[in-house]
């Protein structure tokens, strides 16, 4: 390994780790690996030189929460096109969401390169006209709130970020029981090419005036009542289950 943290949630080492070269690592570059659940965290290693610059092959070599949920997440954003090069741009986004946020039309594509949390009592709001991508197997968890409220002229998009996509490419919306039901909204929206579009856990968010095409499963309630009102549901292998 690298570089290789691990504690607890109370005692968990926390540094900043930027403007390095951390590459050809046997095992991972970086390991954030936790004792009990540290999936609150996330570790600034902004601004590096990775080995490459495909997300993909640089999140595969970083071991944290989008391997297993009790893990920090790796923030690794901006990385680097070469030792002491500049960032690559785009906005890739994951790890954990501990402050509210805006995701702003400004600034979109949002390209998903690891798994992302929404903490409870925090709100994610996503601004009409945004798309954002999954470039993997990565979910969107909400234990907060989330307001993806597009419009019917400017929807926002969740999709796939493979040049040729399938269904399953990503993972899911996923609306744990601990997200704020009243503030769960998701309207004017495109869902597409995911395993579970929508996968409210004992949630009950609301789903209206959206598309959800090209999934597994359109949308998957496991033990939920969403709202679920003047939606198109089409070409999933499942449109609700």
């Amino acid at each position: 390994d690298g570089i290789y943290l691990y504690g607890t949630l109370t005692t968990y080492p926390n540094p900043a780790i930027n403007n390095n070269s951390i590459y050809n690592n046997t095992s991972y570059n970086l390991t954030a690996g936790a004792y009990n659940d540290c999936s609150s965290l996330t570790i600034n290693a902004q601004n590096n030189w990775w080995g490459s610059i495909d997300p993909i092959i640089i999140g595969q070599k970083i071991q944290d929460y989008t391997d297993y949920y009790l893990y920090p997440a790796v923030d690794f954003n901006h990385f680097l096109d070469g030792p002491n090069g500049s960032p690559v741009p785009g906005n890739f986004v994951s790890g954990t969401i501990t402050a509210n946020t805006t995701w702003a039309l400004a600034n979109s594509p949002y390209i998903v390169v690891g798994n992302i949390a929404v903490s409870p009592a925090i709100t994610l709001t996503i601004e009409p006209g945004v798309v954002v991508k999954f470039a993997a197997n990565y979910q969107l968890a909400v234990n907060g709130a989330l307001i993806a409220q597009g419009t019917q002229s400017q929807p926002i998009t969740f999709t796939s970020n493979k040049t040729t996509p399938a269904k399953g490419d990503w993972s899911s919306i996923t609306f744990n029981n601990s997200s704020n039901d009243a503030t769960c909204i998701i309207s004017y929206a495109v869902i597409e090419y995911a395993n579970y579009g929508v996968y409210p856990i004992s949630a009950s968010p609301r789903i209206e005036n959206t598309t959800l095409q090209n999934n597994n499963y359109g949308i998957f309630c496991n033990y939920s009542s969403p709202n679920i009102t003047a939606n198109t549901i089409q070409n999933n292998s499942y449109g609700i289950r």
